[in-house]
């Protein structure tokens, strides 16, 4: 090596006899993360420092050139130098010489041993305080950041990297930026954030085009692919790809390479071109393999097996799933590791080897939990199930099915099923509810909204619009309310205890949608009973068809005979008492049970009385909580007035389902009836009652009110759903220029709001729909309200007619009146509409609005005479 160097340093120009000069042309190219052009300077300063004797400015320079020949390199054989050369006494007392080996060691094991990771990049920022030196104080934090996203614990990762990220601008470090906007961006979608991603990705793009000698960013380019696969946008993600593995050849960086084949080898899966994506893989795994880069050798072998299984080749898919399970577990990565065990234990399964696919479930499974133990938000707690729900189903189908433990299955899918909302009511909320206060952030967004919502032009919403996604970005942290990691475990309720719960007239039907086939769980005070059905790619097509018949107020006769046949087998229908108990799954929480049709072609509302729950568990602790002391209030009621009067625009218009943040903005039409709807229920409830119409119905004077002194709120207005971003969704007040209020009663701010309501009506639009998680189930408006803790919430599935909303919702609280229970009374109320204009009004007429929650509960309005 030093003959080779010499030889460097001989055919050097003669600028290069100046070693000091090189060596700080050298690291101005490393801090901004062009270790190709840095390379060749530091291998000259290594040459001539070597020839002259000095050794710690030989090192200095040496460890300079090993960062940049780390593609190329094996990571295992770079952190075992790395190991050695920290206990000779140069970097055992040189500060500045032990913080550059440390950075490089931190990167390397995050390849390889995440727990060395930590404890290099824990050294290496008490070093970079000690020398005041502020680039690597914020760097060595953004890198701790991804140590903790890599362990599960995503809401400290989250915050240290948009803090990262924002010193990193205000210490002009382009290189920083653009690293950790890239990981961002990774973890955003990761949990399927794919829009912010993208606003994230871009922006460090955008740095590493304007920013003279920064490196070429091929992280960065990768994370933008995937991205632009969330969003099917494949043939934008190839054209990227293939401009990064071009340079990635050309500059021989193994790792890059690596991860730019296995981005190629999904796209060719996902094309169903298997033989182009073994190939992919196999090159992958190859190099991963002679670079000895665990992580990227365990996901090849991982994409394999998947591939191999598609195949029926499941002894090959075995063998490459334990070689994977054994790569990544040498990393110690618990955020994939459970992913990988699933598969592997599924192929298990797939052999007949049922024992011990359950133990290897069993640790994903604990795996999950330790991780979810550290998560401090609601969002965060949800996305991490979403990201996790294929391990608890698949556990799930084998525990019911082999060898038949229906407790335990039940156990394993409520470990997982609105888990949020499970341990909000074990919690009994969080600490700051009911005494939050707007961050600065959070009133930037809502300045930014009020000037959105005023402007027409096209160019300024999308300024506006960028500037909002940059800022939720950072509000993504702040979402952590309180630390739970002291908390024991959040157990699911007993089935025995379960049972108990339940009255002789009542089911829960609990459905798991699965390929090839899906579940029911249905559960009585006196039996447990599992029925399986047809798979996920037969139901979900029926599902589609009943929603689009329902949308255009077509017949639904045969989407709703053969959706309730596959959801109602007749071994379903036997054990189904009057009242049923709906924990839906996936699509299941869009269908409107009630609308179901039997072969005889008669609603399922006309035999039954149905409401929903996320979870079993949910549905216990909502129906057996002591009961509340009686709100002071009975009935809290507010209609939307627009502020400018727009004639022909009724409440089914399609702007008033549309989300608030497209370009060409959005209007909303007044709403006749929704007062008359508000008035007549606040007659019902009696004295006492508050309503909001015309110039108070603003979100100031929503506020104002103490709105934990209400029984019932009941909201005729507009609102939006976003399920790319559900903290956007929101309820559409009247907007007040006079205001610093945006008008806009978001999900971020509901579920930081205290209430005691018994009920909430959300007599609006889409008001139900929003985000699929999984098994956590759908974030939402209605679970933002359940957040902030009313204990039944009425929702829509789809925009709603203004007419026939205020007929139903005014016959509704005639009946609570009268002393039905709520869920009861919503049927009744649907019935009313069917029998008042005929059997065959169409469902969307009646059939969209869903109670979820407790459904038993009576209101204390006074009886009528």
């Amino acid at each position: 090596i030093t003959v080779v160097l010499a030889a460097a340093a001989a055919g050097a120009p003669a600028r290069a006899q100046n070693p000091a000069q090189l060596l700080k042309e050298a690291d101005h190219l490393g801090v901004l993360g062009n270790w190709e052009k840095a390379r060749p300077l530091f291998a000259q300063a290594e040459a001539i420092y070597q020839s002259r004797h000095d050794v710690r400015n030989a090192l200095y320079a040496k460890l300079g050139r090993l960062h940049a020949d780390l593609e190329s390199s094996s990571y295992v054989d770079m952190s075992d130098y790395l190991s050695q050369e920290l206990s000779t006494p140069p970097l055992e007392h040189d500060t500045r010489l032990r913080l550059r080996a440390l950075s490089l060691k931190g990167i390397v094991d995050l390849n390889t041993n995440t727990a060395a990771a930590q404890q290099d990049w824990t050294e290496a920022l008490r070093l970079a305080w000690s020398l005041n030196d502020r680039i690597w104080q914020e760097r060595a934090t953004g890198w701790l950041g991804i140590v903790a996203f890599i362990e599960g614990n995503t809401a400290d990762a989250a915050r240290k990297i948009a803090e990262v990220i924002h010193s990193a601008s205000l210490l002009h470090d382009a290189e920083g930026e653009i690293t950790f906007l890239t990981y961002l961006g990774d973890g955003l979608v990761e949990y399927n954030r794919p829009e912010q991603a993208l606003a994230s990705l871009n922006e460090a793009l955008q740095i590493a085009e304007s920013t003279p000698d920064v490196g070429f960013p091929i992280r960065t380019y990768i994370g933008k692919a995937s991205a632009l696969v969330k969003l099917h946008r494949e043939s934008d993600a190839r054209i990227l790809l293939e401009h990064a593995l071009d340079h990635a050849r050309q500059t021989h960086t193994s790792g890059a390479q690596a991860d730019l084949l296995l981005q190629f080898g999904q796209l060719e899966d996902q094309g169903h071109h298997s033989q182009a994506a073994q190939n992919d893989y196999e090159q992958v795994a190859a190099i991963a393999q002679k670079a000895r880069l665990p992580r990227l050798l365990g996901e090849a072998m991982f994409r394999l097996a998947s591939l191999y299984e598609n195949l029926g080749d499941i002894r090959a898919a075995g063998k490459c799933a334990s070689r994977g399970v054994e790569a990544v577990r040498q990393v110690g990565e618990p955020y994939e590791l459970p992913h990988y065990l699933a598969i592997e234990a599924r192929l298990e399964a797939a052999q007949g080897k049922c024992e011990e696919a359950g133990k290897l479930y069993a640790e994903a499974d604990d795996l999950v939990e330790a991780m979810l133990v550290n998560v401090s938000s609601p969002g965060q707690e949800s996305e991490l199930i979403d990201a996790m729900s294929e391990i608890y189903v698949q556990h799930f189908a084998l525990a019911a099915t082999r060898p038949h433990n229906l407790p335990e299955a039940f156990r394993i899918l409520e470990e997982a099923r609105g888990r949020v909302m499970r341990d909000q009511l074990r919690e009994h909320r969080f600490s700051t509810a009911g005494s939050h206060r707007p961050s600065p952030v959070e009133l930037g967004i809502t300045r930014l909204q009020r000037a959105l919502r005023q402007s027409d032009s096209a160019p300024e919403r999308q300024r506006l619009l960028q500037k909002i996604e940059e800022d939720e970005i950072q509000l993504w942290p702040s979402e952590s309310e309180s630390p739970r990691a002291h908390l024991l475990k959040a157990k699911p309720i007993n089935i025995t205890a379960l049972r108990s719960a339940l009255r002789p007239n009542e089911t829960i039907v609990e459905y798991v949608l699965a390929d090839p086939k899906s579940y029911c769980l249905l559960i009585t005070g006196e039996t447990m009973a599992l029925e399986t059905l047809p798979g996920l790619h037969e139901i979900s097509p029926l599902v589609d068809r009943l929603l689009t018949a329902i949308e255009h107020k077509d017949s639904i006769a045969e989407p709703a005979t053969k959706l309730d046949a596959c959801l109602f087998p007749k071994a379903v229908r036997g054990l189904l008492k009057k009242r049923l108990i709906i924990v839906p799954d996936g699509k299941l929480n869009l269908v409107p049970f009630g609308a179901l049709m039997d072969q005889n072609q008669h609603y399922l509302i006309g035999s039954h009385v149905v409401s929903y729950s996320p979870s079993s568990t949910v549905w216990y602790l909502l129906t057996t909580a002591p009961p509340s002391p009686i709100a002071g209030r009975p009935f809290l009621g507010m209609a939307y007035s627009s502020s400018v009067v727009q004639s022909g625009a009724p409440r089914q218009a399609r702007s008033t389902s549309r989300g608030l943040y497209d370009l060409k903005g959005a209007m909303f039409g007044p709403l006749p009836y929704a007062p008359d709807e508000v008035l007549s229920a606040a007659k019902i409830a009696g004295k006492g009652s508050v309503v909001l119409l015309g110039k108070q119905a603003t979100e100031s004077h929503l506020k104002s009110e103490p709105l934990s002194d209400f029984q019932a709120i009941h909201f005729a207005v507009h609102a939006v759903a976003d399920a790319a971003d559900p903290d956007r969704s929101a309820l559409v007040l009247r907007y007040d220029p006079s205001s610093k209020e945006d008008g806009l009663w978001q999900v971020r701010e509901i579920r930081k709001t205290r209430l005691q309501a018994e009920l909430v009506t959300l007599s609006a639009c889409d008001t139900g729909v929003g985000r699929l998680e999984g098994e956590e189930g759908v974030e939402n408006l209605v679970r933002a309200f359940f957040l902030a803790g009313a204990q039944s919430v009425v929702s829509t599935l789809w925009p709603v007619e203004d007419q026939s909303t205020a007929t139903l919702m005014t016959a509704f609280y005639q009946y609570l009146g009268e002393g039905l229970d709520k869920a009861m009374a919503l049927r009744e109320a649907k019935l009313d509409i069917l029998a008042k204009y005929g059997p065959r009004t169409p469902p969307y007429y009646w059939a969209g609005f869903t109670l979820t929650g407790e459904e038993r509960g009576h209101l204390s309005f006074p009886r009528r005479n």
